[in-house]
């Protein structure tokens, strides 16, 4: 998850710059806030799924944003890092076994939707296929929680800059 809050040193030093009211700065503060966690909700699935190796539609339904504007206004982007399922990656029968998205599973077969790996030499029991994300995924969505900081800082410039100008 990925919280972004307004509250720093920064956002005043910018606020005594342009000369703001108190109104103009807690204006200000709430879009750049939601604008940040928008771009950041955006962001993410994409970048997951370029580091994962897998199509951003399958990342971007496990995304969840929220961005709540009380007194001091801040925004949360959870993305669901849970293996995948092999099935939503367009799984394809090859001559050794399945291959979906990035995985390859030799021995691996389909039914019902789904690609099983038989767990013994038996028939039974078979075990569903999945791509773990987890990892790759959580280093990009750490390096995205870095670039925010620095994101709604701009964005509240740029708001600050809206809110101040001459009518």
């Amino acid at each position: 998850m990925i919280s972004i809050s307004a509250k720093s040193k920064d956002f005043e030093i910018i606020a005594r710059e342009f000369g703001a009211t108190e109104k103009q700065i807690k204006a200000a503060t709430k879009r750049a806030v939601s604008r940040t966690t928008r771009w950041a909700a955006k962001q993410a699935p994409r970048r997951v799924a370029k580091v994962v190796s897998v199509a951003a539609k399958v990342i971007k339904n496990r995304v969840r944003f929220r961005v709540l504007l009380d007194r001091d206004g801040y925004g949360r982007v959870w993305v669901g890092l849970k293996p995948i399922s092999l099935s939503r990656l367009n799984p394809r029968k090859t001559a050794r076994g399945i291959t979906a998205g990035p995985a390859k599973v030799p021995g691996g077969f389909l039914a019902k939707g789904q690609v099983f790996k038989r767990v013994g030499d038996a028939r039974l029991p078979i075990a569903a296929q999945k791509l773990d994300i987890a990892e790759e995924g959580g280093a990009a969505v750490e390096a995205l929680g870095d670039e925010l900081g620095a994101r709604c800082l701009s964005e509240f410039e740029r708001e600050l800059r809206w809110q101040t100008r001459p009518k």
